[in-house]
């Protein structure tokens, strides 16, 4: 297999001009005869056909290049190709993740009413082993595709609360217009809570939409960001905090995503009350990325709540712009989600694994396990053998599993990673 990405593999004379467009010839050579399949971001499909591109080195080398035993697909998408490339054995079918991948790539062209992309490919492969180091899923977005790396153990199963493959394939290719067409003015870190979050609320609204999540599915997950958002010491961080620490700190680092889903939500609700229902965040999205594709842009935090503003109202705006970036959480009413939903405030747990897990993965040995936490009342103790452990980090609502030995025996443990609780809001179906 050969999986390239183009600005880690292809090297590019540091005296040209990175920026400017320029003829680019690209070709594959010696694959076919070598029984390999090939595909690349360029359109080419399943093939070795000789491309003449015109485009910056920049925007070449920000590209997938893929040979091996690939199993090639083609959908129609409104007219336009669609390539998924896989990869490797897996717990699901080609025909599965196939038609996953189509619906979702449909959903956000339809939302946006854009089918002018003359092409796509998203590519799947494993990487790690998976099994007791855990399983894990992440992937990349590139020109005109999406690199998708699972451990091959992984399944498209939904995970509880959110998550998982689908929600990550409608996160990132969200951005396609929420991140590429609709760019953010630099440093872009202060944005994130506009580019990740909204593209957070969006993937769970259009898996609903589109059939692929239930409506007690869409619930939970909006449960669970918000346990996760009332659990996280930094909710309160500015938007400079954010800026310096989104890389070096977990914590920071998913103020964004947190921050900016509950800002979508409460934006939506403002706009629908605004406009006495007749317009949404779904409007204000079309129009921020057509006025983006007619040349306004990059956005500023000022142009993002001056567009807020103006959809949802001078108040609205306002309050926006203090969340985003003082980190001042407004009051949210009751019916922020809907009719159909009621907002109430509660008591929400903390994350805490309950032991000193950072030094005990370290040593192989638990150590630190706290007097009458979690963990310690669900049998962990300090000595115990580490053999393995799976946890998603910050998400108070997702078990804890430790496999730990002690006098031979193996054992595994499992409990919800709850500290001490802190105020925040639980959303219910209304009665």
């Amino acid at each position: 297999l050969l999986h390239a990405l183009g600005a880690q593999t292809l090297p590019a004379p540091t005296h040209l001009d990175f920026a400017a467009e320029r003829p680019i010839a690209f070709a594959w050579r010696g694959f076919a005869a070598a029984g390999w399949s090939t595909i690349s971001s360029f359109g080419e499909g399943g093939g070795e056909r000789e491309l003449v591109l015109t485009r910056s080195l920049d925007g070449f080398r920000h590209a997938l290049f893929l040979a091996g035993e690939l199993r090639l697909r083609v959908h129609d998408v409104h007219g336009r190709p669609l390539w998924v490339a896989l990869q490797g054995i897996w717990s699901f079918t080609d025909d599965e993740f196939n038609a996953l991948a189509a619906r979702i790539v449909t959903l956000g062209r339809e939302f946006f009413s854009d089918f002018d992309q003359p092409y796509y490919l998203i590519s799947l492969i494993a990487v790690g082993a998976g099994g007791r180091q855990g399983s894990s899923y992440g992937g990349t977005g590139l020109s005109s595709s999406f690199a998708l790396f699972l451990t091959p153990d992984m399944s498209l199963a939904k995970m509880p609360g959110g998550g998982g493959v689908a929600w990550l394939l409608a996160h990132e290719l969200f951005h396609e217009w929420n991140g590429h067409a609709l760019t953010l003015a630099q440093p872009e870190q202060l944005g994130y809570w506009f580019s990740e979050g909204f593209s957070d609320f969006y993937a769970r609204r259009l898996l609903l939409r589109g059939g692929l999540t239930s409506p007690q599915e869409h619930l939970d997950s909006w449960n669970h960001k918000l346990a996760a958002q009332a659990a996280n010491p930094e909710r309160a961080a500015a938007a400079e905090r954010v800026r310096e620490a989104f890389w070096t700190s977990r914590e920071v680092g998913e103020v964004p995503y947190q921050r900016g889903d509950l800002i979508a939500l409460y934006v939506d609700h403002a706009i629908r009350a605004h406009s006495q229902g007749l317009r949404s965040l779904d409007d204000l999205m079309r129009a921020l990325v057509a006025r983006s594709r007619a040349g306004s842009g990059p956005y500023s935090n000022e142009a993002l709540c001056a567009a807020v503003a103006e959809f949802a109202g001078e108040e609205a705006g306002a309050t926006v712009r203090r969340w985003a970036l003082e980190g001042l959480e407004p009051e949210l009413p009751a019916d922020v989600a809907g009719p159909e939903f009621v907002l109430e405030p509660a008591e929400l747990p903390t994350f805490d694994t309950g032991f000193d897990h950072q030094t005990t993965l370290v040593s192989g040995t638990v150590t630190g396990v706290v007097p009458g936490g979690c963990a310690e009342r669900a049998g962990l103790r300090d000595s115990m053998r580490l053999t393995g452990w799976s946890v998603n980090h910050g998400q108070t609502s997702v078990p804890v599993e430790v496999r730990v030995r002690a006098d031979g025996v193996e054992r595994t443990l499992t409990y919800l990673p709850h500290g001490t609780p802190v105020r925040g809001y639980r959303l219910r179906a209304r009665l």
